[in-house]
């Protein structure tokens, strides 16, 4: 009898101190919350409330085999609803797998259909009643408004990012979406209990006999978080591609906010008859600054601007035409946008501007000569300048992201 009513009190302990938080609008079943770190699918006892939620539910498996052990539990798993959904579809998958790897307890009440596993890859839902109940967010009825509209989630979530330059969502990403990213154990009244066996006033005393204590097992938590960030970004101009005009790129992100990025452009074409030459050989460097809120999952999407210059030399006769050889180097700023296309696949636009100088020679083509077909250069045979103040640079191209993953094991718990 003394072990039924101990059962009961340690109930009432483990639900009388649930957080508020940890329940849906319009939810009345006892719940306990476990939060996730941005990308990770371990629990971190030291992040938000997680110390005292992994409290609870010690208690609360402890009282499995006892009278008062709820019927059925519910367990959910979420991520937050930022970043590509299917990224977040698998992570939150990985979290499911990771927490029943992490509970022993978990393990046999799945298989016994005690537990309904349900996971969700963004839960919007949570996000939009946070959101909503924050007087921050209420002040402004068009923000709420676009809260309330049904539309797609990668819809909504890039209007909201871009509403009021983002000032709204760099809220969200410092005070909601943190909650919006967790496991959440929903505990459904027993049967058993005539009454509500979460009321202390309806609670019976007990009494335990100086030195009896009462042991709770363990829950051995491994904090395994994995973060996902690229190596580098391999990109090609479209628009030089259809003018068969070879080039390549590579981007370095440093950080969230800069990159760093070197491009050459090599075409050395030149026909058969000889009166067709496009040759040219170039370099460009940039280093671009990433406006909006930047994180690991959207690295290298959005708006920049940065500072660009390069040289090059060129060799360009176009069908019989008067030619031209020389060299020349540009500095100016770069703008630009890109946004995904899929998991590693990125569109991105940009235009240069600024100062370009160019050293050249004009030829003409005379064939039929001792030495053959050859090019000659004009009299007086000295060097040209050519000075440019506007754009001189345009891209569309094709990104490639090539990503790593790394182990995070930063407040790991064994």
């Amino acid at each position: 009898m003394r072990c039924y009513k101990l059962s009961i009190i340690l109930l009432i302990l483990v639900f009388g101190a649930t957080d508020s938080s940890a329940q849906s609008i319009g939810d009345t079943s006892p719940s306990v919350l476990l939060y996730y770190k941005v990308n990770g699918f371990g629990i971190n006892q030291d992040y938000l409330s997680n110390r005292q939620s992994l409290d609870r539910l010690r208690e609360m498996f402890s009282l499995e085999r006892s009278a008062v052990f709820p019927d059925s539990i519910e367990l959910q798993i979420a991520s937050s609803p930022d970043g590509a959904i299917h990224l977040n579809e698998s992570l939150s998958h990985k979290r499911a797998r990771q927490i029943q790897q992490n509970f022993s307890d978990l393990r046999h009440l799945l298989l016994n259909n005690r537990i309904k596993l349900r996971v969700v890859a963004e839960d919007w839902t949570r996000f939009e009643e946070l959101a909503i109940a924050d007087p921050y967010v209420t002040k402004n009825e068009a923000l709420v408004q676009i809260l309330k509209k049904e539309t797609s989630p990668d819809e909504k979530e890039q209007v909201l990012k871009q509403f009021a330059n983002g000032q709204y969502w760099s809220y969200f990403v410092s005070e909601l979406l943190p909650l919006t990213r967790y496991a959440r154990f929903t505990f459904h009244q027993p049967k058993k209990i005539k009454g509500s066996p979460f009321s202390i006033s309806s609670a019976p005393s007990v009494s335990i006999n100086p030195g009896e204590s009462v042991s709770l097992p363990s829950i051995d938590v491994a904090e395994k978080s994995y973060k996902q960030r690229p190596h580098f970004a391999l990109k090609t101009n479209l628009l030089f591609d259809a003018f068969s005009a070879i080039n390549a790129e590579i981007e370095v992100p440093i950080g969230n906010r800069w990159s760093v990025s070197g491009e050459l452009i090599f075409p050395w074409w030149k026909s058969d008859k000889e009166n067709f030459t496009m040759q040219l050989l170039s370099g460009q460097g940039a280093l671009k600054y990433w406006f909006g809120n930047r994180t690991a999952a959207n690295v290298l999407e959005g708006w920049s601007l940065g500072i660009t210059g390069g040289a090059g030399k060129y060799d360009l006769q176009i069908f019989d035409e008067d030619g031209e050889q020389g060299h020349f180097y540009n500095l100016g700023l770069q703008g630009g946008y890109a946004h995904r296309l899929g998991k590693h696949l990125k569109m991105e636009y940009a235009l240069g501007a600024g100062f370009m100088r160019m050293d050249y020679k004009s030829y003409d083509k005379v064939y039929g000569t001792e030495y053959g077909n050859i090019k000659v250069f004009r009299y007086p045979w000295v060097e040209k300048r050519r000075d440019w103040w506007g754009p001189f640079t345009a891209k569309v191209s094709l990104v490639w992201l090539i990503k790593y993953k790394s182990e995070d094991k930063k407040g790991a718990l064994k």
